[in-house]
């Protein structure tokens, strides 16, 4: 399919979803439904909750469809969305964290790894296994691209306390890749 079919399917998948048309939104969500997963994803503590986030996220775009007026493309409008609703899900379970101290060193962090020994999927699995507060944090920093100034008015706390959590996720990233280089090492030393 030639990319001007392709944006007149878009287009007519986006105005029947406009005129509440179940087939039209059935289509919509499986044009989308596998890139907002891997978004739901990041804030997720496992698949369950990232296909509930998917779920809501979908619900709320279709609600607010009429919304979207072919500014950008409707993939980022719709990835807004589902980062919104992350965020949701992650303030509904959120305890009061104290961060106990705040990270000194840079916030630029360099495994110094000599090859990366890590694919997509095992970096999102790390990922996913940070706490809450960390993953979110991570996620709309190092992947979204939010400022820390952004994500301080997202999860109504500060900058600092964004910062810090950010260098608190990358040091445990970082440890638990370091560690696992160094298992695989000694794995292929026997």
């Amino acid at each position: 399919m030639n990319t001007i079919s392709r944006f007149k399917e878009l287009n007519k998948m986006i105005e029947g979803s406009r005129q509440k048309d179940s087939r039209q939104q059935e289509l919509l969500y499986k044009a989308y439904a596998a890139k907002m997963f891997v978004v739901c994803l990041r804030y997720a503590r496992d698949h369950m909750e990232a296909e509930d986030i998917l779920q809501t996220g979908f619900i709320k775009a279709f609600d607010k469809i009429a919304t979207y007026k072919n500014e950008g493309t409707f993939e980022a409008w719709l990835r807004r969305i589902m980062v919104n609703t992350g965020i949701e899900s992650y303030r509904k379970r959120q305890r009061t964290i104290q961060i106990e101290a705040l990270c000194e060193e840079s916030f630029q962090v360099t495994y110094g790894l000599a090859e990366p020994s890590l694919d997509i999927k095992d970096l999102l699995k790390l990922v996913q296994k940070l706490p809450d507060n960390y993953r979110t944090i991570f996620c709309l920093y190092a992947i979204d691209g939010y400022s820390h100034k952004e994500i301080s008015v997202m999860l109504n706390t500060t900058e600092l306390a964004s910062r810090a959590a950010l260098c608190r996720a990358r040091e445990v990233l970082k440890k638990v890749i370091l560690n696992s280089e160094k298992l695989e090492r000694v794995c292929l030393a026997c």
